[in-house]
């Protein structure tokens, strides 16, 4: 654990070092000093950690260590723009929270007040499309399930899914009207 240590004190100095060395970072390449940009310098500068001190370490630190630094050049090819960052995926509303929702939809005597409860949830929280399923199985008619759609169906992070929410419903009359709403994309 103190080689890590050690590591990630290495790394913290590389990247001050690199940073310092902004303006004007140079490499010698024979006898001609090369200028190297900040990335290329933190590049180098990682280069260098990898080979003059990882090769110091016990195996599993090594191991340990070399994750890390291969996470900083994941990271360098993110800042160069090599790379494309992650889609962004909103979290969904976890199970538990869905449990009470549920039960808050099922309290409700009448549709509309189902549907006020389900406006409420969905302003502020993030849907699958198989817990939109489950919502709109609480409701017992169709224009109630098809309202449930449009109030949710703008929240719901995995839209790639909603062949699903179609054939959640059994008639073809149904399946077109929720079908309306997915090709809406509200």
């Amino acid at each position: 654990m103190k080689h890590l240590q050690y590591i990630v004190l290495v790394f913290l100095l590389v990247v001050v070092t690199a940073a310092a060395q902004e303006r004007g970072t140079t490499r010698s390449q024979g006898k001609k000093p090369v200028k190297l940009s900040p990335t290329d310098a933190l590049e180098y500068k990682l280069n260098e950690m990898d080979e003059l001190y990882l090769s110091k370490l016990r195996k599993n630190d090594y191991r340990k260590a070399e994750e890390l630094l291969s996470e900083m050049y994941y990271l360098l090819d993110l800042i160069r723009g090599k790379l494309d960052p992650p889609p962004y995926m909103p979290m969904i509303m976890p199970e538990a929270d869905l449990q009470n929702l549920l039960i808050a939809l099922k309290k409700e005597s009448f549709e509309k007040e189902q549907l006020n409860v389900l406006g409420v949830a969905a302003r502020y929280g993030y849907f699958s499309v198989d817990q939109l399923i489950r919502i709109i199985d609480v409701f017992t008619f169709s224009s109630g399930k098809i309202s449930a759609i449009k109030i949710v169906f703008p929240r719901v992070a995995d839209k790639y899914n909603s062949y699903n929410l179609i054939n959640a419903f059994t008639f073809s009359s149904d399946k077109e009207e929720a079908k309306k709403v997915i090709d809406k994309g509200e």
